[in-house]
């Protein structure tokens, strides 16, 4: 399982290689419009997909559960977290 950072890397980077080779094709003088069209619907799906999974503070979030996941190592019988 990929970890937010990565997971958001590699969205981010396919999002670009998208619109790198779209870019490209469209340049082309055979290239079709519906295929452009359909390529630019998906990286706008992606894009809204993007910017809907960005958490606020995620960096004190993935901290947190570190410490959570540390802690359930150190104690297995855990049953929850109280954070102030």
């Amino acid at each position: 399982m990929l970890s937010y950072d990565d997971a958001n890397l590699l969205l981010s980077e396919t999002i670009d290689q998208l619109q790198e080779e779209l870019r490209n094709y469209a340049a082309k003088p055979d290239a079709k419009p519906g295929f452009v069209e359909k390529q630019n619907k998906l990286i706008a799906n992606l894009t809204a997909a993007y910017n809907g999974i960005q958490i606020p503070d995620a960096d004190v979030w993935q901290v947190l559960g570190k410490k959570m996941s540390e802690m359930r190592r150190i104690d297995p019988y855990l049953q929850g977290f109280t954070v102030f």
